[in-house]
C-alpha cells in the first residue's frame, strides 16, 4: 500500500486518485476473505469504496470466483435496501437515533443473505428485533439491538 502511494505521490496524482489506489490495494489483501463472505457481509465491505477502486480490483482479481462477488456486488447488491425505513420506525414511535441505522442495516443483511424474501418476511423480522430491546433508556443504545 505505502509503495502505491509513494509512486501516486511522485507523479502528482490527485488526492481522490491516491484514496482509490490505497483502497484497491487494501481490498486486494482482504480478497481471499470476501471470497468466503456472505453477500450482506461483502456489500457492507465494498459500500463506502471508490467506485474505481472496485474495478481495478475486478481488472486485477486473479480468479472467476472474486470477479464474481464483485460484479454481483455492482450490479445487484449494492442496490438492494429494505422496504422498511426510517420513517416506518418513527411511525412506530420509535425515538430517532443511531440504532435506527443499526436496525436497517440488519434488515438489509438479511436480504441480501436471502433470510428474508418478502416484506412480510421482513416485517416479521423487524417485530423480532424490536422484541428483543430492553424497555426504556436502554432502548436508545444502538449495542442493545442487534445480537
Amino acid at each position: 500500500v505505502e509503495a502505491a502511494l509513494a509512486v501516486a505521490r511522485r507523479l502528482l496524482m490527485n488526492l481522490s486518485l491516491q484514496a482509490a489506489i490505497e483502497a484497491a490495494c487494501t481490498l486486494r489483501q482482504d480478497l481471499p476473505a470476501l471470497r468466503a463472505a456472505s453477500p450482506g457481509e461483502v456489500a457492507f465491505r465494498l459500500e463506502d469504496q471508490p467506485a474505481l477502486a472496485l474495478y481495478a480490483l475486478y481488472l486485477a482479481a486473479p480468479d472467476e470466483e472474486a470477479r464474481q462477488k464483485l460484479h454481483s456486488y455492482a450490479a445487484r447488491w449494492q442496490h438492494v435496501r429494505p422496504t422498511i425505513t426510517g420513517h416506518d420506525l418513527r411511525a412506530r414511535g420509535l425515538p430517532t437515533g443511531p440504532y435506527y441505522r443499526t436496525i436497517l442495516n440488519g434488515l438489509r443483511r438479511a436480504w441480501l443473505d436471502g433470510e428474508i424474501t418478502t416484506p412480510a418476511e421482513e416485517a416479521a423480522l423487524l417485530e423480532t428485533l424490536l422484541s428483543q430491546q430492553p424497555p426504556g433508556p436502554e432502548r436508545r443504545d444502538p449495542r442493545n439491538f442487534l445480537p
